[in-house]
This record gives C-alpha cells, structure tokens and sequence, in this order.
C-alpha cells in the first residue's frame, strides 16, 4: 500500500489467475503492466512464414502455450474494460548460465 510503480514486469505469471490477481493489485498503481508470455503461443505449426505479431495465437500442442495465450486474453479483456496498461512480450529464446 502507498507505492506507485512506472512499471511492473511478471516473468512468472504462468495461468490467467496469476494476471487476474497481478491486475487486482496493480490496477492504478502501475503506469504499464508487462507480461512476459512466450513466441510458442504463436500458431503452432505456422500457417506461414516468417512468424509475425499478425501470426494467429493458436498451439495444440502445449497446454503452457494455451495458458500464456489464456493470459493475454485476460489482458486484452481488462484493457477493453478499464485501461489497464499492458505490454506482451513473446521472447523465443531464454536462458541462464
């Protein structure tokens, strides 16, 4: 309580209750939302090439990919909703030592 934050990032919000409650806390306290998904959420297999943000959200094979679309959806129907702030990134490739 009390604080404002320029931005929040959730590398670890995996299921759309993860971004339900992330959106209950930081609604009017977080000037942008960032919510890292994952490139797998992109049709899968791709209808074309190269793979694009216009390339369908759609993965049959990965019920992780299916949450992190799931979770988007959750983003894009509260933005419709009340404004809520967000950003998706879908990075390819992570990793650690």
């Amino acid at each position: 309580k009390g604080h404002r934050f320029d931005a929040v990032v959730d590398w670890v919000a995996y299921l759309p209750a993860h971004v339900e409650a992330d959106i209950r806390i930081f609604s009017g306290i977080a000037d942008q939302y960032v919510f890292i998904s994952s490139a797998s959420a992109y049709q899968t297999p791709p209808d074309k090439l190269p793979v694009t943000e216009e390339t369908p959200l759609e993965n049959p094979v990965w019920q992780y990919s299916r949450d992190k679309i799931a979770c988007e959806r959750v983003l894009e129907k509260e933005y419709a909703s009340s404004g809520f702030p967000y950003t998706v990134v879908r990075p390819s490739h992570t990793y650690d030592p």
